[in-house]
């Protein structure tokens, strides 16, 4: 069983907001609320998705998540990943944004941006 966890930092937009979509200069500061992504490989199970936000979703196996059409995001995810052909036939990927909530409040803070790195 191999685990991979990657971390990024919230952002606060200060200045630019939308307008950065359009390649307007935007200020933008990482603030200290992490968002986590864990990946642990399984020998069976197929792949389990959890989510902070959404319920969770089970499939037989990496194939059979590709297929469904109500994983677009996670399909293009997938299939931009370097060498996405390694990826285990069976997994659980755990998505942790919860540190951008007080309670069942969502904090001004945004995780749209964060990219995850290998830690």
């Amino acid at each position: 069983m191999t685990r991979i966890t990657g971390r990024a930092p919230g952002k606060l937009v200060l200045s630019g907001d939308y307008i950065a979509l359009l390649n307007a200069p935007a200020l933008v500061l990482a603030v200290n609320r992490v968002a986590t992504a864990t990946l642990t490989t399984k020998s069976t199970g197929g792949w389990l998705i959890r989510s902070s936000l959404a319920p969770k979703a089970r499939f037989d196996s990496l194939a059979a998540l590709l297929e469904d059409d109500e994983q677009q995001l996670l399909k293009t995810l997938i299939n931009a990943l370097p060498g996405n052909s390694k990826l285990p036939e069976h997994a659980e990927l755990v998505l942790d944004t919860s540190a951008f909530y007080e309670g069942n409040d969502k904090l001004g803070v945004g995780s749209s941006a964060a990219i995850l790195r290998e830690t």
